[in-house]
């Protein structure tokens, strides 16, 4: 796996993005990430989709390295680490759990986070919350319009759009920061791109395998 990384700071603190679709808080040693939407493949293929059954399990192994390059002691998923339970996925994650278990995991509840806590406690999530305010930073799954604090959120899976040739436009995944609100990209694989839903004044870190590029 190529790991490229950018630098930045935001509220007041310096992290780490990289092009595997997550950041890292040096300071915390803290991996952040969102939308990870464990079961979804398996939930599709079970409804007749022809999906790759490789999709999840290559989110999990991207997340394993990732843990092991940063060296990371805790774990913030901004919100939708569930999609279905009770498939290969969600055991999957079962056993990705057996070989970080000194990981702290924190879930901030997304949309499709509608399980039991008991259930997640289970999956080895340690703490569970709607939002979480840590060292100033606000973490919340859904970007809010006005926080007096630096926030991080997912749900979006933000996304541009490139020209790239005469009638040839091809979609990223990126970061975007939106005034005071810093926009996660999905973490798995296997979700869209919303290219349309931030306003013109939005900064985009845009990435690809080989490195990143800002709009």
């Amino acid at each position: 796996m190529n790991i490229v990384e950018h630098k930045v700071t935001f509220g007041k603190h310096d992290f780490i993005l990289n092009n595997q679709r997550s950041m890292f808080w040096p300071k915390h040693q803290m991996l952040i990430l969102s939308d990870l939407h464990l079961g979804k493949t398996a939930h599709l293929r079970k409804n007749g989709f022809a999906i790759p059954s490789y999709t999840h399990s290559h989110d999990i192994q991207r997340l394993s390295e990732l843990i092991q390059y940063y060296q990371a002691q805790q774990l913030i998923i901004v919100g939708d680490m569930i999609h279905a339970k009770n498939n290969k996925e969600v055991m999957a994650w079962k056993e990705f759990h057996h070989e970080n278990s000194d990981l702290k995991m924190i879930l901030i509840k997304g949309n499709h986070d509608r399980l039991s806590n008991a259930f997640l406690y289970d999956l080895g999530v340690h703490q569970i919350e709607n939002s979480f305010l840590f060292d100033g930073i606000l973490f919340v799954h859904e970007p809010i319009s006005e926080s007096e604090h630096s926030t991080i959120s997912g749900h979006i899976h933000p996304g541009v759009q490139v020209n790239l040739l005469k009638n040839n436009r091809k979609s990223f995944p990126c970061f975007a920061l939106h005034q005071n609100i810093l926009i996660l990209p999905a973490f798995s694989l296997f979700t869209g791109l919303d290219t349309k839903s931030l306003d013109k004044n939005t900064k985009y870190f845009a990435f690809h395998s080989e490195g990143f590029f800002f709009i």
